[in-house]
């Protein structure tokens, strides 16, 4: 893995634009290059995947934010992050909604700055936390989030219901 070093041109992070829409749209497939759990169409995740990115880049919610990153002027990552508020105790925290980086980005480090732009974000919006959900089939990523300190504390399971359920009782 090579990582960002003093000798490479810095990263930049800037607020995403309508004008990033080809950017973001050529990363989306990166959300399912990886492999899916069963279960899941790759093609109607990338289809959702880019509705919610374009929507962002055209109608962000107040308190949302969406940042580009750059080096030597060229994009190389974005992160969407959202304010929830937390299914259990209601608490306003920070979400990280999608995060991508381009396939020459990959193990430079950016995808790790794009996260602690994530925290300084929620920081700076007075938000105690953030969560993010990640395929379980995303070891990389997964690996990436325990490094930087997340912890599961809530898992989604999914099975595909069987056309014939409606018989078994």
């Amino acid at each position: 893995m090579t990582e960002i070093h003093m000798h490479d041109p810095p990263l930049t992070f800037r607020p995403a634009t309508p004008e990033d829409e080809p950017f973001v749209t050529r990363l989306v497939p990166r959300f399912v290059e990886f492999g899916l759990p069963s279960g899941h169409d790759p093609a109607r995740l990338q289809v959702s995947f880019h509705r919610t990115l374009n929507g962002a880049l055209h109608r962000l919610p107040a308190g949302h934010a969406f940042y580009v990153a750059e080096q030597a002027g060229v994009s190389v990552g974005f992160i969407l992050l959202e304010v929830r508020d937390d299914p259990l105790t209601g608490a306003r925290h920070g979400h990280v909604s999608d995060l991508a980086v381009t396939p020459e980005a990959d193990g430079r480090g950016v995808a790790r700055a794009l996260m602690i732009r994530a925290e300084r974000w929620a920081y700076e919006s007075s938000l105690p936390y953030l969560t993010l959900s990640v395929f379980a089939t995303n070891a990389r990523a997964r690996a990436l989030y325990a490094k930087l300190g997340y912890a599961e504390d809530l898992l989604r399971l999914h099975k595909t219901v069987a056309p014939d359920v409606a018989s078994t009782f």
